[in-house]
């Protein structure tokens, strides 16, 4: 994200300029992380709350919190 307006030119007044081949870094790192961040989600367990026949009436009975 920092790297966007740099790529775009924003820097060029003051020096800064982007060289190709940190763009092509840049953009190598972000698919290897979008991929083991994807990876990571497949292996979570789905939480299934475990819910009670008398528990779902009784929380009806219950006043709310203020």
């Amino acid at each position: 994200i920092l790297l966007i307006p740099v790529a775009a030119g924003v820097a060029v007044p003051i020096g800064i300029h982007l060289n190709p081949m940190v763009a092509g870094v840049a953009m190598g790192l972000s698919s290897v992380f979008v991929l083991s961040n994807s990876l990571r989600l497949k292996r979570l367990k789905v939480y299934v709350p475990t819910v009670t026949p008398g528990a779902v009436q009784n929380a009806a009975l219950e006043p709310a919190h203020s």
